[in-house]
C-alpha cells in the first residue's frame, strides 16, 4: 500500500515537471543589458547598438535648411544694399548742406561776401572769398552722387556779410534713384534739405 502511494506520488511529480516550462540558466543582473527582460528564466537581451535610434539630422533635412538659409539671404541682400545707398546719399546731402552753412558763417564772421561754386562734373564744391581767386576751402562729393542745379546755370551761391544770399536749389540723386533737394533761402540765407517723393 505504501509502495503504491509512493509510485503514485512519483508519477504526479513527473507530470507536474513536464507541464512546467523549461528554465534556462540564470543570467546575472550585471550581464542583463538595459531594456533586457527575463521570461521564464530566459534573458532576452535587447541592448541596442551604439548610435542606433539616436537623435540626429538626415541629409534631406540639412539640404532643406541650407536652401531656406540661402533663400533668406538672397531676399535680404537687396534690401541691405538699398539701405546702404540711402545712408551714403544722406551723408552726401549733409556734407553739401554743411559746406553751404560754413560759407554763410564765414561771410558773417569775416564781414566779407563768400561764394560757393558747384561743379557737377567734377563733383566738387569750392569756397572763394570776394576779391580773391584762391579757394578758401574745397569739398569733394562721392562719384556715386549726381548733382544738378535748378535752374541749370545757377551753380554759384553768394552769401553777404548780413547773411543774405542770392538763393539756390540743388538736387542730389543717388544710384538707386533716391533724391534729395538742398535749398538756400534768398532772404535769410538759411540752408535746408529734404527728401523728394515720387
Amino acid at each position: 500500500m505504501r509502495a503504491q502511494r509512493t509510485a503514485d506520488g512519483q508519477r504526479v511529480a513527473r507530470a507536474m515537471a513536464a507541464a512546467r516550462p523549461e528554465r534556462g540558466p540564470r543570467v546575472p543582473a550585471s550581464r542583463v543589458g538595459r531594456g533586457a527582460r527575463t521570461d521564464g528564466g530566459r534573458a532576452r537581451d535587447r541592448t541596442r547598438w551604439p548610435g542606433r535610434n539616436s537623435h540626429g539630422f538626415t541629409l534631406i533635412e540639412l539640404v532643406v535648411v541650407l536652401f531656406l538659409l540661402s533663400l533668406a539671404t538672397g531676399l535680404a541682400l537687396p534690401a541691405v544694399g538699398r539701405g546702404i545707398e540711402t545712408l551714403e546719399l544722406r551723408a552726401q546731402v549733409a556734407s553739401f548742406s554743411a559746406f553751404l552753412r560754413f560759407a554763410r558763417a564765414q561771410a558773417i564772421t569775416t564781414r566779407t561776401p563768400h561764394a560757393v561754386r558747384v561743379d557737377p562734373q567734377a563733383l566738387e564744391l569750392t569756397l572763394i572769398p570776394a576779391g580773391s581767386e584762391s579757394p578758401k576751402a574745397r569739398r569733394q562729393l562721392s562719384p556715386r552722387t549726381r548733382v544738378s542745379a535748378d535752374p541749370a546755370g545757377a551753380l554759384v551761391v553768394t552769401f553777404s556779410p548780413q547773411g543774405f544770399s542770392n538763393g539756390a536749389s540743388f538736387r542730389l540723386e543717388g544710384q538707386g534713384g533716391r533724391a534729395y533737394r538742398v535749398t538756400v533761402d534768398p532772404i535769410t540765407g538759411r540752408v535746408s534739405n529734404y527728401g523728394e517723393t515720387g
